[in-house]
């Protein structure tokens, strides 16, 4: 079986914290944001099972995992 991935992270620091954690999207700058994104963990999202190739056949697995790294930290 084969198997993928797919990494999200936030694109856009203050709206994607601002969705999740109004409070700390309100408190918090682009660069203080950009800061603690450094001590919060990956997460686990899902898997995803059940997925068949339909010119192979073969059947593929996968998860989504979110990184809270933003695109400044990264770099």
């Amino acid at each position: 079986m084969d198997s993928f991935a797919f990494i999200i992270h936030p694109i856009d620091p203050k709206r994607d914290v601002s969705r999740k954690f109004p409070f700390l999207g309100k408190a918090l700058n682009e660069r203080q944001i950009d800061f603690f994104s450094t001590y919060f963990p990956p997460v686990y999202i899902s898997e995803i099972e059940g997925i068949t190739s339909k010119t192979t056949g073969k059947q593929v697995k996968g998860w989504f995992l979110a990184c809270p790294y933003t695109p400044r930290r990264m770099m």
